[in-house]
C-alpha cells in the first residue's frame, strides 16, 4: 500500500495503474473481491488516464476476473 500511496502523492497515473493493479491481485487472491474490484476499478482509470493501452488492458481483464468471481458473469 506504500507503494500506491506514494505513486498517488507523486500524481504519476501510470505508477497509480501499476501498484492499484498489484494491490488487485492480491486482494482478489486472498478473496477480498469488494476491495480487489475497487482496487481494479482504480487501476483501471489510472491507466486510462495515462493513455497506457497495455495496462488499461491489463486492468479491465483483472476486473473481468474479479467480477466473475463474485458472480457477475455478465459484468465480467
Amino acid at each position: 500500500t506504500a507503494g500506491l500511496e506514494l505513486a498517488r502523492s507523486a500524481g504519476d497515473p501510470r505508477l497509480v495503474s501499476v501498484n492499484a493493479y498489484q494491490l488487485a491481485s492480491v486482494e482478489g487472491s486472498e478473496g477480498r473481491r469488494d476491495a480487489a474490484m475497487s482496487l481494479a476499478r482504480e487501476a483501471l482509470a489510472a491507466a486510462r488516464l495515462a493513455g497506457d493501452a497495455g495496462e488499461t488492458a491489463w486492468a479491465l481483464q483483472l476486473l473481468g476476473i474479479e467480477r466473475h468471481a463474485a458472480g457477475d458473469l455478465t459484468g465480467a
